[in-house]
Parts: structure tokens; sequence; C-alpha cells
């Protein structure tokens, strides 16, 4: 059974090489998917997603559940703890009331990813997107 409350997967514009030292690297030119071709004579601007681990912050209208992209996800627990004092069940009840939702971030900060420490010495977290209810 799938989790209705899981994040479709975000695609870079490019392919990235897989093998070497540039492991990783985005290929410029080289389109991830057909459809982001489309763009190539647009003027359009992207920035990379922050590099750290996917979270969800999930809200049933009663309890607050920390999880990642997954089910089975695993997450250090110094960033559970950070995102459980940062989303507080008083929050998150008096913003949705007895409403569902899930908040969807990247966790970020030294030890929660490789590289990731160069944003900033503790954890932090960036919400990109929202699910309020279904919507």
């Amino acid at each position: 059974m799938t989790d209705t409350t899981e994040y479709h997967k975000l695609w870079a514009p490019y392919k990235r090489e897989i093998d070497g030292k540039n492991r990783s690297r985005l290929v410029e030119g080289k389109w991830a998917r057909p459809e982001f071709e489309l763009l190539k004579d647009l003027d359009w601007s992207w920035t990379e997603k922050v590099n750290g681990t996917n979270v969800r912050i999930i809200w049933d209208g009663r309890r607050v559940k920390i999880g990642g992209r997954t089910g089975d996800a695993q997450m250090p627990l110094f960033l559970v703890d950070y995102l459980r004092d940062l989303f507080p069940e008083e929050l998150l009840e008096n913003q949705f009331h007895g409403n569902p939702a899930v908040l969807y971030g990247e966790g970020y900060g030294a030890r929660v990813a490789a590289g990731s420490g160069v944003y900033r010495a503790t954890p932090g977290f960036a919400l990109f997107d929202v699910n309020v209810g279904g919507w």
C-alpha cells in the first residue's frame, strides 16, 4: 500500500554524471526528462534545491509525526528533535485545527547530509510545499 503523504520525486533539469571524479555533477544540455527540453528556448532561471534530506511533517489533526520522503526513510535523531521543537503540536493545531496537513521540506545542516554543513552548523529546515486536506 502506498503512503498517500509521500511527495513525488523532484527532478533536476539535467542528467548527472554517474561515474568518476565528476559523479553527480549536472551535464548541461542532456535533459533529465523530455519535457524539460521544451524549456530550452525560453527565458527561465532555476536553482538547485538545498542538499539535505527529505522531511515530512505530518499533522493528522491531533498529533505530529516526523518522517522522511518514504515510510522506510531513516533520519538522524538530532534532526528529529530539532523538527519536533520547530513544529510543536500546539503550532500545527493553531494553524490547521483538525484538518490533516503535511509539510514537505528539506532538513539540512552539518551532519544531516554530506556537504550540507556548508549552509549552517546547526540543523535547519527549508519548506517547499504544503498539503492541507488533500490540496
